[in-house]
């Protein structure tokens, strides 16, 4: 079999300042009668990282300056506006306004229910029972803050268009 051995080492400089690089040595190790002898072949590969700490930056640097070219301005003027022109927004706000909060979310799940209903889908309990599934409540592990537009998903019902593009 093969072994691999990785070290870092420092490499003196004329400035006296000691660079830091990775080297990868690989040993063969081949089978002769007398049992296991290695064998070093003479190709060790060096890298200097300080050189390849730079490359990255550069690179990270254009991307986030592509990132933030691609993400300049904001969606809430053109959302506003949306809201403001659609109908269905409009008759919301005004059922909110006359029913309250409590009462219109009543009304909005039992319209949702019956049209689940008429479909012939099951309620989300209804479903879980069915599949000898039961849920119970843990402490919460992880705590999802969006601070802005840039995320590793892009969800459908994302109200903010959320994605890894922005």
């Amino acid at each position: 079999g093969d072994m691999l051995r990785r070290g870092i080492n420092r490499t003196a400089t004329a400035g006296g300042v000691g660079l830091w690089h990775r080297s990868v040595v690989l040993t063969v190790f081949s089978r002769s009668a007398t049992g296991s002898t290695p064998v070093t072949p003479d190709f060790t590969t060096s890298v200097n990282v300080h050189e390849h700490s730079i490359a990255m930056r550069r690179k990270r640097s254009a991307k986030m300056q592509e990132m933030s070219n691609r993400t300049k301005g904001s969606l809430v003027p053109s959302s506003l506006r949306h809201i403001e022109d659609d109908e269905e927004h409009k008759t919301t706000a005004e059922n909110l306004r006359k029913m309250g909060q409590t009462r219109l979310t009543l009304e909005e799940r039992k319209k949702r229910r019956r049209a689940l209903d008429a479909l012939g889908v099951p309620s989300f309990h209804e479903f879980l029972k069915g599949h000898g599934v039961e849920l119970e409540k843990r402490d919460i592990e992880v705590l999802q803050l969006n601070i802005g537009l840039y995320c590793n998903q892009a969800c459908n019902h994302c109200h903010v268009e959320s994605s890894p593009k922005r």
